[in-house]
């Protein structure tokens, strides 16, 4: 058995000096399981693929733009694309090469994207979260947060290296209860922006007490939402009756479901 892991030993160290010289570096996966836990397919298949993706989210990002929604193009997925080189002794682990420029000063881009991504995976408050939001875009931000679901919810934790021949030059090792509080800081971190809008429609309904209110438009659904500080409340509003209507849109991006959600403030009405 030693036999067999030196011989092992022996064969990922030279693969570590083959791939370097052909500009390949390696990212080293572990994953770690409580105990008594095991490995459901799912749980794996969906957390490196949920890696990929955000290796590839990030690193567009930063050829590019950050994006909040992105598609991954064939160059791009060709650039980031993880091949599979071997697997670990012991607990399931795997070892991925992929190509690398080399560069005489500074990062490469990859180098960056999986820094950034390790560096969000570390992050344990919302400041942190929203100034990384900003380099890797909301895209990248919710691939990370399905990769630590995806761990979390299985009770697994993960041990991964950026490797360049025998150098770790980047790490991260989590634990599931580490990764849960993650998924609670991205989703507190959700942006929110506000916006001023002036539309007709019929007042249905309005309760000053209750500070809700209910306006049909021609087109769309009902706006229903709350009476903002400055609505006269003192003033009698006629129900079944066209107004002009001032409203605050405040419009909360959440990074972990990809959706938009939409609050509507009531500040004034005109009649019309």
């Amino acid at each position: 058995m030693l036999g067999i892991q030196k011989r092992q030993r022996v064969l990922e160290l030279q693969f570590a000096e083959l791939a370097n010289q052909k500009h390949v570096d390696v990212l080293g996966y572990r994953f770690i399981p409580e105990a008594g836990n095991s490995y459901p397919l799912t749980a794996v298949a969906g957390a490196l693929s949920a890696l990929q993706e955000a290796i590839s989210v990030v690193f567009d990002a930063l050829r590019s733009v950050p994006k909040i929604r992105a598609r991954i193009s064939a160059d791009i997925a060709a650039l980031t694309s993880l091949d599979f080189a071997y697997t670990y002794d012991g607990s399931l682990g795997f070892a991925f090469s992929i190509p690398n420029e080399r560069l005489l000063l500074g990062e490469s881009d990859l180098d960056r994207a999986v820094s950034l991504i390790f560096r969000t995976i570390k992050a344990t408050s919302r400041d942190e979260i929203s100034v990384l939001a900003q380099e890797i875009g909301p895209a990248g931000l919710r691939r990370i947060y399905r990769w630590a679901d995806q761990h979390s919810k299985f009770d697994i934790g993960a041990d991964i290296e950026w490797r360049r021949r025998l150098e770790v030059r980047d790490e991260v090792r989590v634990q599931p209860q580490e990764l849960m509080r993650l998924k609670e800081i991205i989703e507190e971190s959700s942006p929110e922006t506000q916006d001023d809008i002036e539309i007709n429609g019929v007042l249905m309904g309005i309760d000053v007490t209750a500070d809700t209110f209910r306006l049909a438009v021609a087109e769309g659904d009902d706006v229903r939402g709350r009476l903002a500080d400055e609505f006269n409340r003192a003033e009698h509003w006629a129900v079944v009756t066209r107004y002009s209507a001032l409203l605050n849109v405040r419009t909360k991006l959440s990074y972990a479901t990809d959706t938009e959600l939409k609050s509507y403030f009531l500040k004034s009405l005109r009649p019309l």
